[in-house]
């Protein structure tokens, strides 16, 4: 009966290890929502933005930057 209690707390420990990295790996991978960020290339800075119906607007001099910011 011990061991078996024992390999259940070990599963279940191991269980929310899993589940713990799994959300860190997910929340990481989404974009950053404000900050700067750098990008070798551009000709003239560009604003990237968001308004409240999460829309994102990018605002550059050129289409050749806007598609560059865009990624």
């Amino acid at each position: 009966m011990t061991l078996l209690r024992r390999a259940l707390w070990l599963v279940l420990a191991t269980l929310l290890l899993l589940a713990a990295l799994l959300a860190v790996y997910i929340w990481r991978s989404f974009p950053a929502r404000d900050g700067q960020a750098t990008l070798p290339g551009l000709a003239q800075p560009v604003a990237v933005e968001r308004d409240p119906a999460d829309v994102t607007h990018i605002r550059a001099r050129s289409a050749l930057d806007a598609w560059r910011a865009l990624g």
